[in-house]
């Protein structure tokens, strides 16, 4: 499964279980697992971002990491940077795709977001 498909799916999981992660970040991993998601607590600190490029557009997570050579385990740093920059200047430009469930996630994971 591609980055872009497994950010697109958790994405929807998060939308729709919205309950379950009440609480914000530190209880992602374990929120994720009540729902039958394995997500790795490592994915969890370092790519929770990606559900926010999903809901900006999921077509900004191949775009805005498109000149990034490697990885996102070995290029973590530049992905979350880009992923970050991506969301921001989609808000700006008010071309965010999905607002309300990016406006959902601000709340549920309101330091996700710098």
């Amino acid at each position: 499964m591609s980055g872009k498909e497994f950010a697109t799916r958790l994405a929807a999981v998060v939308a729709f279980y919205q309950s379950h992660f009440i609480g914000g970040e530190t209880g992602f991993h374990e929120a994720c697992a009540s729902v039958g998601w394995k997500v790795s607590k490592t994915f969890a600190e370092r790519f929770l971002i990606s559900i926010f490029v999903v809901a900006a557009d999921p077509e900004l997570i191949e775009s805005s990491t498109s000149n990034i050579n490697g990885t996102w385990g070995t290029k973590r740093t530049e992905i979350k940077s880009a992923f970050e920059e991506a969301v921001k200047t989609a808000e700006e430009n008010n071309s965010v795709r999905y607002p309300l469930t990016l406006k959902l996630f601000k709340a549920l994971f309101p330091h996700t977001l710098k």
